[in-house]
C-alpha cells in the first residue's frame, strides 16, 4: 500500500484559527524544517507557536485524538470562535481520499460521506500506536527505546499480528483439554464396549452349539421322511403306469365300443335299403308278369280289331298303331322278366348281412375289454390314491421341517446382530480413541509450536531490525556502535519475562550494555536511530510506503554536532527513500540540508504559517495561509 500525502487543512484547531494549509505534496522528497515564532509572548521564543499542533491536527483526523492522546473537545480553537475543522488529502496506491473531521457538529466523512473511525484505519493499514511510531514520531512521547520491554514487544505483536500465535497457542491448550477429556469419556466408552464384546462373545457360542444340535436333529428327521416318500414315488410311479395302461385300454374300447353302434346302425341302415330294392325289384316282376299276360290279352283282342281299352272296332292306321303300342308293352315285360333281380343287389344284400354280423361280435370282445379295464382301475385307483395322499403328507410334513425355522435362530441372530453392533461401536470407538491421542499430540506439540512460531517470526524481525539500525549508526556519527536486539530473557528465578529488551556494543566496551548507560546525547542519537529503524521494518511488514515522515523536537541532549549530524542523516534518509521528513524544532538552526524552512508564527489573532530561506539557497515558500 502506497500513502501519498497530499495536504493538511487546519480552522479552529487549538491555536490556528483561521484556515490554513499546509502542502505536503508540492513540497517534493527533502528535508523540511519548521521553526516557530511566538510574537504574541516573545518571552517564549518559539515555544506556543503551533508547531506540534500541525502534527497534533494530522494525528487528530485521522484517529480522533492528538499525539498526546487530547480528543474532543480539547482540541477546539483556543478563541473560541468557529467551528473546528481538520482535513487530511492524499492518495492511497493512486487513487485520491479526502478524510475531514469536525466538532460541531462531531463528524468524520470520507470523500464527503459520513464513516466510522475503523474505515480510515482500514484505508491507512495502520493503527494509531503504529502510525506514532513510523510516520509521526511526536513531540515528548517515548520512542520505540523508551518503551518497556514488554510494550516494545506489544508493538511488535499488533504490527506483525503475532497475538495469533499466542491466541492459536491458548486455543491449542483448551483443545488439548478438549480432547484429554473427550479421551477419558472415549476410553470408558471402550471399557464397557469390550466387556460387552465379550458377554456376548459367549452367548453367541453357547446359542451356536443349541442351534446347531436342533438343527442336526431336524435333518435326521427330514432325511427318514425322504427315504419314505422316495419309496411312495417309486410306488405310485408303478400304479400310474398300470392305472394308465387299463385307462388307455378302457378308453381305447369304449372309444371303438362307442363307434360300433354307429357302424351297426350303418350296415342295417344300408340292409334295409338293399333289402327295399329287392322288395322292388320282385314286385317289379310280378307287376310285368301281370302286365305281359294283360298284354296278351289285348293283343288277342286287337286280332279281331276290336279296342281292348273301349272295345270299338279299329282299323286301318289306328289299329297298327295300337298293335305297336300293345307289341312294345309285351317286349317290355319280358324284358323285365328276362332281367329279373340283379346280382348286385343280391351280392349286396349277403356282403351287409355278413358286415353285421361281424360288428355283433366285435360289440361283444369289446364290451369284455371295457370290463376288463375297468375291473383293473377299481383295482388300482384306491391304491394310487392312497400312495399319493401319504406322499402329500410326508412331503407336507419334510416341507415344514424345512421350513420350520430354528427355534434358536432369532436369539442367534439377535445375538449376532448386537455383536455385529458392538464391534462396529468397540471399532469406532477404538479408532477416534487413536484419533484423539494423535490429535493430542499434535496439540500439544503446537502449543509450544504456535509460540516457537511466534518467537521465530520476533527474531527474524529483531534480526531485521538490527541491519537496517546498525547501518545507521555511523551515518548519524556513532561508528563501530552496535544494536542488539533480544526476547523473553530468562529471569533470576527461572521465569521467562516476555519483552524486548536493547543492548548496546560500542568500541569503548566489550561487552553489551544497556543503551540507557549512554550520555544524553549519545542516547538521544540511539532513541533516533532505533525509532527509525523500527519504522521502516514496521511499515515493511504492514505492506505500506509513506511520502510523509515527522520527527517533532528529536534534538533534545544534542550538541551542535550532533544536530548537523542529524540534519544530514535525516536530508540522506529522504533523498535515499524519496520522502518528505519534516523536522521541527524549538530552536532555529541554518543548514543546507534543509529543502524548506517553514516559520509557524503566532499573533492575537493565532498561529500562522510563514514561508523562509536557510541563507544558503532560495527555497520556495511550501505553505499558504488562507482566512
Amino acid at each position: 500500500m502506497k500513502l501519498q500525502f497530499q495536504r493538511l487543512i487546519l480552522s479552529g484547531f487549538k491555536s490556528f484559527t483561521t484556515r490554513t494549509v499546509l502542502e505536503l505534496h508540492s513540497a517534493g522528497p527533502g528535508l523540511h524544517f519548521i521553526r516557530g515564532r511566538n510574537r504574541r509572548r516573545k518571552r517564549l521564543g518559539s515555544n506556543g507557536a503551533g508547531k506540534s499542533s500541525l502534527w497534533d491536527a494530522l494525528c487528530w483526523c485521522l484517529y480522533g485524538r492528538t499525539v498526546d492522546g487530547l480528543r474532543n473537545p480539547d482540541v477546539r480553537s483556543w478563541s473560541g470562535k468557529g467551528p473546528t475543522e481538520v482535513t487530511v488529502e492524499l492518495s492511497v496506491d493512486g487513487v485520491m481520499y479526502v478524510i475531514t473531521r469536525t466538532i460541531g457538529p462531531n463528524r468524520l466523512t470520507l470523500n464527503d460521506r459520513v464513516v466510522g473511525p475503523e474505515r480510515i484505519e482500514r484505508l491507512l493499514g495502520l493503527t494509531m500506536p503504529v502510525f506514532c511510531h513510523t510516520i509521526l514520531l511526536g513531540q515528548g512521547q517515548p520512542l520505540f527505546f523508551d518503551l518497556k520491554p514488554t510494550a516494545k514487544l506489544d508493538l511488535f505483536t499488533e504490527v506483525l499480528q503475532l497475538q495469533r500465535w499466542d491466541h492459536y497457542s491458548q486455543l491449542a491448550t483448551q483443545r488439548v483439554r478438549v480432547l484429554e477429556a473427550e479421551a477419558a469419556t472415549v476410553h470408558g466408552q471402550l471399557q464397557v464396549l469390550q466387556q460387552r464384546h465379550e458377554q456376548l462373545r459367549r452367548e453367541r457360542e453357547q446359542a451356536e452349539r443349541v442351534a446347531k444340535d436342533w438343527a442336526q436333529e431336524q435333518q435326521a428327521t427330514i432325511t427318514k421322511q425322504s427315504k419314505r416318500i422316495d419309496e411312495l414315488q417309486q410306488q405310485i410311479k408303478l400304479l400310474d403306469q398300470k392305472v394308465i395302461e387299463a385307462d388307455l385300454n378302457l378308453d381305447s374300447a369304449g372309444t371303438e365300443l362307442k363307434a360300433l353302434p354307429t357302424q351297426i346302425d350303418k350296415v342295417q341302415f344300408d340292409l334295409r335299403i338293399v333289402q327295399r330294392n329287392q322288395d322292388d325289384f320282385q314286385r317289379e316282376l310280378t307287376r310285368a308278369g301281370h302286365q305281359l299276360q294283360q298284354a296278351q290279352a289285348d293283343l288277342q283282342r286287337l286280332g279281331d280289331g276290336t279296342c281292348p281299352t273301349c272295345g270299338q272296332k279299329l282299323t286301318g292306321g289306328k289299329l297298327k298303331q295300337q298293335r305297336d303300342q300293345v307289341m312294345r308293352e309285351i317286349k317290355r315285360c319280358q324284358s323285365v322278366q328276362k332281367t329279373g333281380i340283379p346280382g348286385a343287389t343280391i351280392n349286396r344284400l349277403g356282403e351287409l348281412q355278413r358286415q353285421l354280423t361281424i360288428l355283433h361280435q366285435v360289440r361283444d370282445q369289446l364290451q369284455d375289454k371295457v370290463m376288463d379295464a375297468q375291473s383293473r382301475l377299481n383295482q388300482y385307483t384306491p391304491q394310487l390314491a392312497e400312495a399319493r395322499t401319504e406322499l402329500r403328507m410326508l412331503q407336507g410334513q419334510k416341507e415344514d421341517l424345512i421350513n420350520q425355522r430354528n427355534v434358536y435362530d432369532e436369539q442367534l441372530q439377535k445375538l449376532r446382530r448386537g455383536l455385529k453392533v458392538v464391534t462396529a461401536e468397540l471399532r469406532a470407538a477404538e479408532d477416534r480413541h487413536r484419533l484423539l491421542q494423535r490429535r493430542q499430540t499434535r496439540a500439544k506439540f503446537w502449543i509450544k509450536g504456535f509460540d516457537e512460531v511466534r518467537l521465530q517470526i520476533i527474531a527474524e524481525v529483531l534480526m531485521e531490525l538490527e541491519l537496517t539500525g546498525n547501518c545507521m549508526l555511523a551515518e548519524i556519527g556513532l561508528q563501530g556502535w552496535q544494536l542488539h536486539y533480544a526476547v523473553e530473557r530468562e529471569g533470576k528465578t527461572g521465569s521467562v519475562q516476555r519483552g524486548i529488551t536493547v543492548t548496546v556494543l560500542s568500541p569503548d566496551n566489550d561487552q553489551r550494555v544497556s543503551w540507557k548507560v549512554w550520555s544524553g546525547g549519545e542516547g538521544q542519537r540511539l532513541r533516533i536511530v532505533g525509532a527509525l529503524s523500527l519504522s521502516e521494518v514496521l511499515l515493511n511488514h504492514a505492506a505500506v510506503t509513506t511520502s510523509l515522515e515527522v520527527l517533532d523536537e528529536p534534538t533534545q541532549h544534542l550538541s551542535g554536532e550532533g544536530i548537523n549530524d542529524l540534519c544530514e542523516f535525516l536530508a540522506g534518509r529522504a533523498d535515499n527513500l524519496q520522502r518528505q521528513v519534516w523536522y521541527t524544532d524549538q530552536h532555529s538552526y541554518e543548514s543546507g540540508s534543509f529543502a524548506s524552512v517553514i516559520t509557524v508564527s503566532k499573533d492575537r489573532t493565532g498561529s500562522h504559517l510563514d514561508g523562509g530561506s536557510d541563507g544558503s539557497r532560495s527555497v520556495e515558500q511550501s505553505a499558504t495561509t488562507g482566512s
